[in-house]
């Protein structure tokens, strides 16, 4: 029987259709308020109140400049900074053996201005900075899987025809795969750049081979949180520019407007924040350890590390290529786009092979754009069908199975947060520069106080020296022994050696030598 009414028209079958995009829609928005709540009950109530390390207390303490208006300027207080750095010069000290030594993890001094700067981009700091400052740690899992949710929706839902259930199942999965799997999950407890990213570089994935000009908007979207993301752009533009052309100039053309894209996602928000921290858009506010190249025996051990069977980036690479070969038997276009694809991590890994640091989660954009590209593949694939039912089942039971294990995060981590900062304030507040290691970004974000890297220093003269110089500016300093790089015996024969006296004291920090 003909749908059609008297009138021509198909009201019935818009009706259908209607309700069934409303049903997407009231899903959707479940998807978007359900998987950020998730994170909070589960992944929150876990985490620290104060930042240790380098990533949490880098990107904690940007959240604090940016909260105070001094994003730009000093994010403490450092009067004798400008002395303190003109000592050291003119004792014929290089800048290499003082930038790390004089400032907390994750700040250096940068060697053109000479100002204590952030290493890291400013997106993640800027989106915690609109969290109180005792809550931050326990909102950057709900605010990242928000962050997750709606670049995917925004992808996949429109056009999605009969497949909307299937795309919307697909995103509340990779939702539970990041809250489930390391190493997604080991990313959501930590503050880093890297979680914030993952809807962003998996929706670039999935739109790569439909509207690859779309992709280019998203990576770029992704540079203010994880500059070095820019690496994989290489292919990207490579494919917006030469699936079309035929012609070099038609593929010029492209190449620039794929670039302007790239920047208006986002990339010129970098460059704007880099010229006015260092007054040149395009250097690096990373310190010169990370942008070091590496060196043929140190190549050689990063193919150990990056390619070890403890890497999960690699086995999320490995497992995401093992089922786009399966999709591709029988279809050509897509074996031959799976071998396309392989062009991102091959890009992706050959740039962090070739430098000096190893970090774990250096090779993780690839593979999430690949992941999205999977999504988009299964999502096109003819007689995959099956498949997609079954995924949304599995989404459905993975959900009731997920529910009972959760538990509500608490608020009482304010309180929390405020007795732990407590300890540092009584302990530390008093003297004007503390020594530390691993915890020295924690004493400057919990106590304000100024914290110098005593095992960072290019020598044991440069450290005396500056020792010396505060000491004699009438600046009170305390040296917190903690870790195995700061073995106490090792410690006082080295201040005994340099002539520097001191006190030693108990804390509830453990051993302080209070310089006299």
């Amino acid at each position: 029987m003909d749908p059609t009414g008297s009138d021509g028209t198909t009201a019935p079958v818009s009706r259908t259709a209607a309700r069934g995009s409303v049903g997407r829609l009231l899903v959707a928005a479940f998807v978007m308020a359900w998987l950020p709540l998730l994170a909070w009950c589960w992944i929150s109530p876990a985490q620290p109140t104060l930042p240790r390390d380098c990533d949490p207390f880098g990107y904690l303490q940007m959240a604090d400049a940016f909260a105070r208006g001094r994003v730009l300027g000093d994010h403490t207080a450092r009067p004798f900074h400008d002395g303190l750095i003109a000592h050291l010069d003119a004792r014929g000290f290089d800048h290499a053996d003082y930038c790390w030594m004089v400032a907390p993890h994750a700040y250096h001094v940068d060697p053109v201005t000479r100002k204590v700067i952030n290493q890291y981009p400013p997106a993640t700091g800027y989106l915690l900075s609109h969290v109180p400052k005792p809550l931050r740690f326990a909102a950057f899992p709900p605010l990242s899987m928000l962050l997750l949710v709606v670049p995917m929706l925004m992808v996949m839902l429109p056009g999605s025809g009969g497949g909307g259930w299937f795309r919307l199942a697909a995103v509340a999965g990779v939702g539970l795969v990041c809250l489930w799997v390391p190493p997604l999950r080991q990313e959501l407890r930590q503050v880093t750049s890297t979680a914030p990213t993952f809807g962003l570089l998996c929706a670039a994935g999935f739109a790569m081979r439909r509207n690859p000009g779309v992709s280019l908007l998203l990576l770029g979207a992704s540079l203010p949180f994880r500059v070095a993301n820019v690496v994989l752009a290489v292919p990207l533009l490579l494919w917006f520019a030469l699936r079309p052309a035929r012609t070099l100039t038609r593929t010029a053309r492209r190449i620039a407007l794929g670039s302007g894209l790239l920047l208006a996602g986002g990339g010129v928000l970098y460059l704007a924040y880099a010229q006015s921290l260092l007054g040149n858009a395009f250097r690096p506010t990373y310190s010169p350890i990370d942008q070091d190249w590496a060196s043929a025996a140190r190549i050689a051990q990063n193919l150990d590390y990056y390619f070890g069977a403890d890497q999960g980036w690699m086995w999320v690479h490995v497992v995401v290529f093992g089922l786009l070969v399966c999709l591709s038997q029988g279809e050509p276009r897509l074996y031959r786009w799976t071998a396309l694809l392989a062009a991102l991590p091959a890009c992706n890994y050959a740039f962090y092979l070739l430098h000096r640091v190893e970090v774990p989660y250096y090779p993780y954009a690839s593979a999430l754009l690949c992941g999205g590209a999977l999504l988009e593949a299964l999502d096109s694939h003819p007689g995959a069908g099956l498949l997609r039912r079954q995924v949304v089942v599995a989404v459905g039971l993975a959900t009731l199975c997920i529910v009972p294990l959760v538990r509500i995060a608490p608020l009482s981590c304010v309180e929390q947060f405020e007795r732990d900062a407590q300890v540092y304030r009584s302990e530390l507040a008093s003297y004007g520069v503390v020594w530390a290691d691993a915890s020295s970004g924690t004493v400057e974000y919990a106590a304000g106080v100024p914290a110098f890297r005593y095992t960072w220093a290019g020598s044991p003269r440069v450290r005396d020296a500056a020792i010396g110089f505060l000491r004699d500016a009438g600046v009170r300093q305390a040296i917190l022994l903690e870790g195995e790089r700061m073995q106490g015996d090792a410690v006082t024969a080295q201040l005994r050696a340099a002539g520097v006296a001191f006190t030693e004291r108990r804390s509830r920090l453990g051993r302080l030598l209070v310089v006299d």
